[in-house]
């Protein structure tokens, strides 16, 4: 699977109520995430990424359930606020959602575009392709936010 990341200008409010007198986010149940999560299954050492600044940076941010939420490991651009990766897998899979810590401010990805079984795109040919998925990423999430 590769993923495409790039910046818009998007605002995306996730605050919401059920009829409480108070408002709340869900965050994912840890036991969940520990019987989901594909972490033993990411094949990091051929996981590649394009226009990282660090070389080699995307290898070290695929994370299991318990440190998902350390940022000391992170993958930025070299240039602007796009970035290629491509994540292979061990075996086949079926992704039924991601967790994702964009950051916030004018860096940070605004828009994930997910495709699926493809290791052929580069930044030549990946405008023209069709998107599995496309997601709008939130800004300044306080713990990584999971998309489905």
């Amino acid at each position: 699977m590769s993923h495409h990341c790039h910046s818009e200008a998007t605002e995306h409010d996730h605050s919401h109520d059920h009829g409480h007198d108070h408002s709340h986010e869900h965050d994912a149940d840890a036991d969940t995430g520990l019987q989901d999560s594909l972490f033993s299954q990411v094949d990091s050492e051929r996981a590649w990424c394009l226009n990282e600044s660090e070389p080699n940076a995307i290898k070290a941010v695929f994370k299991p359930w318990h440190q998902r939420l350390d940022t000391t490991l992170v993958c930025q651009s070299d240039a602007d606020e796009e970035l290629l990766i491509h994540v292979p897998f061990t075996s086949m899979v079926k992704l039924k959602s991601l967790f994702i810590w964009g950051g916030s401010g004018e860096a940070a990805p605004r828009t994930l575009r997910v495709f699926a079984n493809r290791d052929d795109l580069d930044f030549d040919n990946v405008g023209d392709a069709e998107p599995t998925q496309t997601l709008e990423l939130i800004d300044n999430a306080g713990q990584p936010p999971e998309y489905p």
